[in-house]
């Protein structure tokens, strides 16, 4: 698979992994934190559809997927490191033990529904700081105002960008990607209908030094 057949798979996966997510129901157990559980398990379904694309990116390599999971009884299975998802190589350092760690990572993922500066560059930094050929962040947007969602938009790849030229040390051998999709903070996903703007998923990359819509 080729970097433009990725972007488009790319896409379609991000919809796809909504689109399964707004007909869960599984965060009803989870009464205390149901927009938090509704953010990890979109998460979830993104490294699951995104799983078969990312594989045949990387045809030579046996690629393991870390991420969180989730059971038949809607409970969250820790399976992450490091970041949100990751794609990596594992192997077994220690000849008598039977564990396997990441060696290489190849994508990286990371997920925040948060709008705030703090929340955003807190996750966006890590991705900066890690080694790998692809990385992926997915930014919530929670604004009931269309406009104020597009200047939303404008201003956060803006200030991506000017971070990631200013502090990113091998952008010329990454591929970044940055995704806007909707939070579903104060329960904004039971009333997409309201608010439509909302429902779409809008996906960046970044060409010399800009993000720009794919």
């Amino acid at each position: 698979m080729n970097e433009q057949d990725f972007k488009k798979a790319l896409n379609l996966s991000l919809k796809a992994a909504l689109e399964c997510s707004l007909k869960w129901n599984g965060f009803k157990n989870h009464p205390k934190q149901p927009n938090a559980y509704r953010s990890q398990y979109f998460c979830y379904q993104v490294g699951k559809h995104l799983d078969s694309s990312i594989k045949k990116r990387f045809p030579q390599e046996s690629l393991v997927r870390k991420l969180i999971t989730f059971d038949e009884n809607h409970e969250k299975v820790t399976g992450e490191w490091l970041l949100d998802v990751l794609w990596c190589d594992d192997v077994q350092p220690v000849r008598s033990s039977k564990f396997k760690h990441a060696s290489k990572i190849f994508v990286a993922l990371e997920c925040e529904s948060s709008t705030s500066p703090k929340s955003f560059f807190e996750d966006f930094a890590k991705l900066v700081h890690v080694y790998s050929d692809i990385k992926i962040f997915l930014a919530g947007v929670d604004q009931i105002r269309e406009p104020f969602k597009w200047k939303y938009i404008e201003r956060r790849t803006t200030e991506a960008a000017q971070f990631l030229n200013q502090w990113a040390r091998d952008l010329d051998r990454e591929e970044w990607y940055l995704a806007f999709w909707p939070s579903p903070k104060d329960g904004r996903w039971d009333c997409l209908e309201k608010y439509p703007h909302l429902r779409q998923i809008v996906v960046f990359d970044l060409r010399d030094g800009t993000f720009v819509e794919i």
